[in-house]
């Protein structure tokens, strides 16, 4: 699938076409977003981040280490580790 940039004051319009919308109204800017601070893109306001994407962030937004390109390589390493050994998981 394309990748498609939407300027982020469109975000929720085009959200609300497709999957219910409600709640909390924040477009992440994953550039200035640092730590535990969300940065929305649409007013700059900061958030502390309660949600951390439900674990998929543990270290925060734009960690420092992330910059070092050896460090970049062992996460990709990592996480394309084949744990088993063998061409599919059997879990």
């Amino acid at each position: 699938m394309p990748k498609v940039e939407v300027p982020a004051d469109q975000v929720c319009a085009v959200l609300k076409e497709n999957i219910l919308v409600d709640g909390f109204h924040v477009v992440i800017d994953v550039e200035k977003s640092l730590g535990a601070v969300i940065v929305d893109a649409l007013g700059g306001s900061e958030y502390p981040d309660c949600y951390g994407y439900f674990a998929t962030l543990p270290v925060g937004h734009n960690h420092p280490k992330l910059g070092d390109e050896g460090f970049r390589e062992s996460l990709m390493r990592d996480s394309l580790a084949n744990l088993f050994g063998v061409e599919t998981s059997p879990i």
